[in-house]
């Protein structure tokens, strides 16, 4: 975050402990003005420093701060914490009274005389909002009182110690670079020979612009609202207009203005305007045409200050703007717009128009199922799936042959071991249950008041991840004991599992007394709790030793089945294999939940918690072990002795799975609609059919590859072990040079759409003669058809609006609860900045994972030396298709869709990693399984990059986050409901992430005359209220959507006539023809027709 947003939220946090503290301590006046806060010290200092209250109010202080606090008895802390108070408060009156005098003289003057200053503050209202917003104003009007607020915080915002450090400090560690120490002579820590810290803190506290160069010349990520400045001083010089000193948008630059303004606030002043386009392929693009040669036609285009495309809507955008780049004039692409004025189609002049109709079927141009373009497409896709399909294949036998691997080792090195005496099981029993006990009792322990949660967090996870571990480590050595033949040799096994049990109950003990279950409150003043521990451990114990006795007879009486022995080779062993382990762990389950019952309303509810969360995940691990094993020493024995009804079966699944592929792809965002039609049953159906061939596959190629080992080299030692070590090893290791090799994004779909894209969309703005020198006669592909995105700047000879081409990065895996229905975030590329920013308003100090919401990098260096191009910015853009695919996304078919490379979007360099300079992973293996198993996050070192209508198909989001007072919003995604879902899903994100209200009403453009099926009109009117607005709206939102209102051409109702759908036909239908085309181009240009519309 800022360093406005991080002192204002540090200050807060402050303020609202005191306000805290003093109703704790029964100050009955917490009002924050400095003689009330003045007084509340004296009463603090002469009062009693012992007492219950005092004991609860620094407890109290000592949980907000604890990093502030080295003795938690500390009495002088409170102290502390007034004194921090007073000073802030004194800073905010010093602000209110406009004083000139230096902060120092300020504090002298106020201390002598507090009637001094009588004016209100804004921190006289208990409203953190108010007070976010006067420290705001004072942080930027005032720069200088940045200085005043960091002494008296004893806080350095976190981007000065990023600056200064020149790299990414880890966020525990924030406290030891602070600059501010609690010395007793107040002294800074020396920054460098001859020089001081502070001087370079001030200087960059004091100015924004060179904080953020700063930042930029040391490769460090920057947040939104840092970099805004640069944005609205490159908006500023985009058109002639703007130079126009009567114009009363233009921000003339006073003399005695202050450097650092507010930039939200400059950004409602300069009264920014914004174009979208939405999402909805070639549709929208064809649409989106019409739109722009009707706005160039009524002279709007050039009061445009930015462009929001998504998806399709990027096609024409960055058409557009190609154009006007590479023309070199924004009113003479204005005026080729025009069609009054540019009137014959066929000139050279509007070939850029002409071609997007040469190329309306821009993955196969030339027509046809024979054609040369169709078969190519159909060959690249068959190539790059059968490359991918077999590094997964080879990945899948690796993870069997590994498991098989374990499994050889189990059964050659524990089973046949001879060590199943009443004292070496006794042992063994000790050295489990104890380990085990040890563990889970320290996790319990963290529920003990007075525990340090932020240790707390870290140690859980990692205990929960360590218990799994042992467990199954456990559940395979008993298991062991089980199949093993000289444990069934013992003619009286109960001396065995009562000492068992005896164990058990020690253990389950142990857990009571070391996870200090006593302390709970519910456990206080019971004289009988511990009568009642002791049964229940007892029991539980007795109840583990029986289980474990049950699930010996149910294994025995299995193995001794004939069936199991002459259908199956080793069939007895891989049973006690596979489903040892988790019978064992459900048997420990089983002794937890008699425990609780039998303790009853005794059992500590937060601890009940914690084991139902460990038996979830418990549950989960073992039912994942169970298909694995079985997959890897079940199944090869399954296909060889069903192989015909097998063949048969996987036949008819792999028709289902291929027509569910085909359907997916056509109409992607309806994949999570939860419709319970037969063919909506069957798409959901199919990726489960795929996984078990997928799994049949596996197993049996391995299988094949053991019988030809066996064959061609077969080994002189008996060991089956050895084998599986070289399975795993060969098979691991090519799977890891193949990944190496193809990486991630080469051999998907991305570079297939991005390449046609560019060509339909950016060749078109090229001049004929230049692309005929250059181009390829046989592809027709020309690399210089590619712009980069950097050079869509003044200084590059660019005078457009300024573009923003928005993708969703994806997070199926979130840090915050609230966000996790959406499964990914807004991430933008723009001439200046590329990245992302989701931070919640706080301060960085209150950060303990060091995970922040935010991270842009300059274009220029981000993913390669030049920054990405703006085809390659489209086609994410418009990567509809992928199996991380934001709020649509789903695990099964994220599944079936990296398996059949059906897969649009890209990994890229996290911006807030060292990797941001990367285009592709280094190795493709982590996150093509990320892609099989549909993960993504925005901690990993690479991003998962998609279509931006898996966050906001409408291109609002954006617009909204920089307060463009005027939204020109196009909609053309598909909606045969007319629900409006990309236009209600966006105002709903803006509603909850920026506090902004959109309102607009939508009936007269959705709702159809019952009898004709047309809408009243295609364009409808709202307001935007931003934060601050009291009476009046200082937004405004004109939406304009496909849609028939029954005046539309004779042409554009033809083709309604033949086309029911249109003009909503699917956005799968990305080949039009040339009445398609043009009855889209047309109705876009017939949805507005006069400027009282907009």
């Amino acid at each position: 975050m800022d360093i406005v947003t991080d002192l204002s939220s540090r200050a807060i946090s402050f303020l609202s402990a005191y306000k805290e503290i003093c109703n704790i301590l029964d100050l009955q006046d917490s009002t924050l003005e400095f003689s009330k806060v003045n007084a509340n010290i004296q009463k603090l200092s002469t009062g009693d420093n012992k007492g219950e209250k005092v004991d609860k109010a620094i407890k109290r202080a000592w949980e907000l701060f604890p990093d502030e606090l080295n003795n938690q008895t500390d009495h002088r802390y409170l102290s502390r914490l007034f004194l921090i108070t007073e000073g802030i408060v004194v800073l905010a009156e010093y602000h209110q009274a406009n004083f000139k005098e230096p902060f120092h003289v300020f504090f002298q003057i106020k201390s002598k005389s507090a009637e001094r200053f009588t004016e209100r503050v804004f921190l006289e209202q208990d409203l953190p909002g108010e007070w976010r917003q006067g420290f705001r104003k004072m942080l930027y009007e005032q720069p200088s009182s940045r200085l005043y607020l960091v002494e008296v915080l004893n806080y350095m915002p976190y981007l000065i110690i990023l600056a200064l450090e020149k790299k990414v400090i880890d966020i525990a560690l924030i406290h030891q670079h602070q600059i501010y120490k609690n010395l007793e002579n107040n002294e800074f820590l020396p920054y460098w020979d001859g020089g001081n810290i502070r001087e370079k803190a001030n200087s960059l506290l004091l100015n924004d612009r060179l904080l953020i160069s700063t930042l930029n010349e040391n490769n460090l990520t920057v947040p939104f609202e840092l970099l805004f400045h640069d944005e609205m001083d490159e908006v500023l010089k985009f058109s002639d207009r703007r130079f126009n000193p009567d114009n009363p948008r233009s921000v003339k630059r006073d003399p005695n203005e202050l450097p650092h303004p507010d930039p939200l606030a400059r950004a409602r002043h300069m009264k920014l305007k914004g174009i979208t386009f939405s999402g909805g392929g070639i549709r929208s693009a064809t649409f989106g045409l019409g739109v722009l040669q009707k706005l160039a036609n009524l002279g709007m285009l050039r009061e445009f200050d930015y462009i929001s495309t998504v998806s399709g809507g990027g096609y024409i955008g960055s058409w557009w703007v190609s154009w006007i780049k590479r023309l070199g004039s924004f009113k003479q692409v204005n005026k080729l717009l025009d069609p009054d004025i540019s009137g014959d189609p066929l000139s050279e002049e509007v070939r850029p128009i002409r071609w997007l109709r040469m190329y309306s079927n821009y993955l196969a141009p030339t027509t046809g199922i024979a054609s040369t373009d169709s078969v190519t497409a159909g060959l690249t896709w068959l190539r790059n799936t059968i490359i991918n399909q077999m590094l997964l294949v080879i990945m899948l036998c690796a993870l069997l042959a590994g498991i098989s691997l374990v499994y050889e080792i189990w059964n050659g090195t524990f089973v046949s071991v001879p060590f199943y005496s009443q004292a070496s099981i006794l042992s063994f029993s000790i050295v489990f249950l104890g380990v085990a006990a040890f563990f889970t009792g320290t996790a319990m322990r963290m529920y003990t008041p007075g525990h340090i949660k932020s240790t707390a967090r870290f140690s859980n996870k990692l205990i929960a991840n360590i218990l799994m571990g042992w467990g199954i480590f456990s559940g395979l050595i008993i298991s062991s004991w089980i199949a093993g033949e000289n444990f069934q040799s013992i003619a009286d096994k109960t001396p065995i599992f009562i000492s068992v049990a005896i164990v058990g109950s020690l253990s389950m003990l142990g857990v009571a007394i070391l996870g200090n279950y006593w302390k709970a409150a519910n456990t206080k003043k019971r004289w009988d709790y511990g009568i009642w521990l002791v049964i229940s451990s007892a029991a539980a114990g007795a109840l583990g030793g029986y289980l474990l006795k049950v699930s010996w007879d149910l294994i025995s009486f299995i193995q001794i089945q004939d069936y199991c022995y002459t259908r199956f080779s080793r069939f007895s062993g891989q049973l006690a294999f596979i489903i040892g382990p988790p019978l064992i762990l459900e048997c420990f389950s089983l002794c937890v939940v008699v425990r609780m019952m039998i303790m009853g309303t005794l059992f500590p509810d937060e601890r009940r918690e914690w084991w139902g969360r460990m038996g979830a995940v418990m549950h989960k691990t073992m039912i994942g072990y169970i298909l694995l094993a079985f997959g890897a020493l079940i199944l090869p024995q399954l296909i060889f002795v069903f192989t015909k009804p097998l063949v048969s079966l996987a036949g008819g699944w792999l028709a289902i799975v291929l027509w569910a592929v085909r359907t997916a792809y056509a109409s992607s965002a309806n994949l999570s609609k939860g419709k319970s039609g037969i063919k909506d049953v069957l798409i959901k159906l199919a990726p489960y059919l795929f996984m078990v061939i997928f799994l049949l596959l596996g197993a049996y190629i391995l299988e094949v590859l053991q019988l030809l080992f066996d064959l061609w080299l077969p080994l002189k030692t008996p060991e089956e072990w050895l084998k599986y070590f070289l399975f795993f090893i060969g098979l691991g290791g090519l799977a890891w040079i193949i990944s190496y090799r193809i990486g991630v994004n080469e051999f998907s779909l991305h570079h297939f759409y991005r390449n046609r894209l560019t060509r339909a969309y950016l060749g078109a703005t090229r001049r004929r003669t230049d692309r005929e020198n250059t181009s390829n006669d046989f592809t027709g592909f020309d690399v210089l058809d590619e712009l980069p995105i950097k050079d869509l700047v003044f200084k590059e000879g660019y005078k457009g609006p300024y573009p923003i081409i928005n993708t969703a990065m994806n997070a199926s895996t979130v840090s915050e609860l609230d966000r996790q229905d959406r499964k990914a975030e807004s991430f933008t590329f723009s001439p200046l900045y590329c990245g992302y920013d989701f931070s919640t308003t706080r301060s960085a100090a209150e950060s303990k994972n060091g995970i922040f919401q935010y991270g842009y990098r300059q274009t220029h260096k981000y993913t390669q030396e030049g920054g990405p191009g703006i085809g390659t910015a489209m086609a994410i853009s418009g990567a509809a298709v992928n199996p991380n695919m934001g709020y649509h996304s789903s695990a099964p078919v994220a599944f079936l869709l990296t398996v059949f490379n059906v897969r649009l979007g890209r990994w890229m360099g996290n911006p807030r990693k060292k990797t941001f300079g990367r285009s592709d992973p280094k190795t493709g293996l982590a996150y093509l399984i990320y892609d099989l198993i549909g993960k993504s996050d925005i901690d990993k070192d690479y991003v998962c990059l998609s279509d931006g209508g898996h966050f906001d198909n409408m291109g609002i989001y954006e617009l909204v986050r920089r307060k463009c007072s005027y939204i020109l919003v196009c909609d053309a995604e598909e909606d045969e409901k007319s629900t409006c879902e990309g236009l209600a899903n966006a105002i709903r994100r803006c509603r909850i992430d920026f506090g902004v209200q959109i309102q607009i009403d939508v009936d007269k453009i959705v709702s159809r005359d019952p009898s004709s099926r047309f809408v009243k009109q295609h364009t409808v009117k709202g307001s935007i209220w931003y934060p601050g607005d009291a009476l009046t709206p200082s937004g405004k939102i004109v939406y304009v959507k496909t849609a028939l209102s029954g005046n539309e051409g004779v042409d554009v109702r033809e083709y309604k006539m033949n086309n029911d759908k249109f003009p909503q036909e699917s956005t799968g239908d990305q080949f039009f023809n040339e009445s398609q085309f043009e009855s889209y181009r047309r109705l876009g240009y017939h949805s507005i027709s006069s400027l009282k519309q907009l």
